[in-house]
């Protein structure tokens, strides 16, 4: 018969034992090994999205740098970037498959999954509300979905956001038969608008400093119509339900170049005094819970515009990278120098090989319907973009 005292030593040995064998097993059960095998993307042993954040790893991430290069190192195990779009928006993003895509964000994507030695996939959002959830959930690395960083998203959506790629304003695509050549004409109208964007509290901004056009009701004289999309925003014009459309202004300048109007009927912006609208800085968004990863996406962002200002291209940018009179920074930049001391965990000659600078990506996106604006232009050329440092 076992005394109390042995039945303590079999309890503590049997704790040690399934403690040595924990760490070789995932979520699911799979030896890790069988995880990050071939088979594993033949179903026989997923490894699950990358588990959203408690508090008490929020609070750890911040004091251990093991913790915070927690998203890096499993995407390099999963050997594949996993990127929140938007889709059907011209120079923005165009979805065709999971690893088919083309714009401006998916352009982002490949050029970020070359840094950090992955491939690229494209995750296509129904409905723009997905974009948090998605990312909190761990089923997606970063949005790269025209969001616009604002401090209600900063604090209470908890993401991380990098520097603006993109600029934008607000604007509405109008239809020509609506009578809508000034805000005043918006009275008594219908405007479609999509949900879970900034552009319902945006507009409604907008409705509040024309209030004296709109005459006594104010905003409540506007009918203001949320629908799920884009596409169904778009159907509601086309037929009439919706007389005019609010939207970024490269977005509604992209539909009113590419959609077909009905007969008789010409798409246009607006374009009274006061139009566009409000302010858009389009950048992408990372669990805030990872600072190494938030900080390798927002440098990466900033060294396509650092590209740029020192003339390194897609085509050039392995012989700059061996060239020693280029300044100090532009080396640091393609990696021919340390940064601090240190080498980077993201590689930036593999981004701009991949997608070139910020002028290519944006000429190849933009270039046949969009001008370029200041506020998307660098600082030594006359605008408004001034990336850090890299050293």
């Amino acid at each position: 018969m076992m005394t109390r005292r042995s039945w303590q030593i079999v309890v503590v040995a049997t704790c040690v034992v399934l403690l040595a064998w924990l760490p070789f097993t995932n979520a699911d059960g799979c030896d890790q090994a069988d995880a990050d095998a071939d088979a594993a993307n033949a179903g026989m042993c997923t490894a699950p999205p990358i588990p959203p954040p408690s508090a008490d790893s929020a609070e750890s991430s911040s004091s251990s740098s093991t913790s915070a290069s927690d998203t890096l190192s499993f995407i390099r195990r999963r050997g594949h970037l996993i990127c929140a779009h938007v889709d059907d928006t011209l120079g923005h993003s165009l979805i065709r498959t999971d690893v088919d895509a083309s714009g401006m964000e998916p352009d982002l994507c490949r050029g970020l999954a070359a840094a950090i030695g992955v491939q690229p996939t494209f995750w296509k959002m129904e409905q723009p509300a997905q974009r948090f959830p998605l990312l909190m959930n761990g089923e997606v690395d970063v949005i790269m979905a025209l969001t616009s960083k604002t401090v209600g998203r900063d604090m209470f959506e908890h993401g991380s956001f990098s520097i603006p790629y993109f600029q934008d304003e607000h604007n509405l695509m109008v239809r020509s038969d609506a009578g809508i050549v000034s805000g005043g004409d918006l009275a008594g109208k219908r405007v479609c608008m999509t949900r879970g964007t900034t552009n319902p509290n945006v507009f409604g901004d907008y409705l509040r400093t024309i209030a004296k056009e709109l005459g006594e009701k104010d905003v409540e004289a506007v009918d203001q119509v949320l629908v799920d999309d884009d596409l169904e925003a778009l159907r509601m014009l086309r037929d009439n339900e919706c007389h005019a459309f609010v939207n970024d202004h490269s977005v509604v300048a992209g539909y009113v170049h590419a959609e077909k109007a009905p007969e008789g009927v010409t798409y246009s912006l607006a374009e009274w005094p006061g139009t566009p609208f409000a302010r858009a800085p389009f950048s992408a968004v990372t669990r805030e819970t990872d600072a190494t990863f938030t900080s390798i996406v927002d440098w990466f962002v900033q060294g396509l515009f650092l590209a740029e200002m020192y003339g390194v291209t897609s085509e050039n940018v392995d012989v700059m990278s061996a060239d020693p009179s280029l300044p100090g920074e532009a080396q640091r930049l393609l990696g021919a120098q340390l940064v601090a001391g240190h080498a980077l965990p993201f590689d930036m000659r593999a981004a701009i090989r991949t997608i070139g600078n910020y002028a290519q990506v944006y000429e190849r996106n933009f270039g046949s319907f969009l001008k370029r604006t200041r506020a998307n232009t660098l600082y030594k050329d006359g605008g408004a973009v001034f990336p850090g440092g890299f050293r």
